[in-house]
């Protein structure tokens, strides 16, 4: 099976820290098969292709209505993964989506809980805003957010408390799928309201 490797600016660790210069590996599949770091200069390598960002694992993203699956599914499906998420956790369902799962994101059920377990980034104004614009909103209200926290509650910490055991985290033997944060100042490493995402890695979900 073939294995792409890919390099950035930054990588947001399991730990919640930002490591400069990684080099993540992923198969066909979207497993990680490796993670490291260059640590002083990012030096070229065959194979590795290196992209101006920070590389995060793709988010976790939880729905606590069902007011916003009542209108265009597909088109509001589509907002949420193109803006970085691979995975919606909800208490609704809609039967179109039971019946064709393989659709990203994917939609599970959220368990019983009621509140995103990252509820500082809980959803305010419209519903149904994908979560990476709520974590720039969050980014851009105050120069004290450590984002490196936040992108730890919309990654690991919410695959942990949705029992997804494979995602959320870029370290080997997980598939998260893998996202880069373009156009953000890297020398504060901060977003700007502009910030966009690239999907690096889509991962097989089946």
């Amino acid at each position: 099976m073939a294995v792409n490797k890919f390099a950035s600016h930054y990588m947001l660790a399991p730990d919640g820290t930002f490591v400069k210069w990684p080099v993540v590996a992923i198969d066909d599949s979207g497993e990680v098969q490796d993670v490291y770091s260059h640590m002083g200069n990012f030096r070229e390598e065959p194979g590795v292709r290196f992209f101006s960002g920070l590389m995060v694992p793709a988010f976790i993203d939880w729905i606590t209505g069902d007011d916003f699956f009542q209108k265009e599914l597909s088109r509001f499906l589509n907002r949420h993964f193109t803006r970085g998420s691979l995975y919606l956790l909800s208490p609704f369902i809609p039967e179109e989506i039971k019946e064709n799962q393989n659709r990203l994101p994917r939609v599970l059920d959220s368990g019983g809980f009621d509140e995103d377990p990252a509820s500082f980034l809980k959803q305010t104004g419209e519903q149904g805003v994908p979560l990476f614009d709520r974590i720039i909103a969050r980014s851009q209200s105050s120069n004290q957010v450590d984002l490196s926290q936040v992108l730890f509650k919309a990654t690991s910490y919410s695959a942990e408390q949705a029992g997804l055991s494979k995602a959320g985290r870029l370290a080997p033997g997980f598939v998260p799928g893998l996202v880069l944060i373009q156009n953000l100042d890297l020398a504060n490493l901060r977003l700007y309201p502009n910030s966009s995402i690239k999907w690096l890695n889509v991962p097989d979900l089946a």
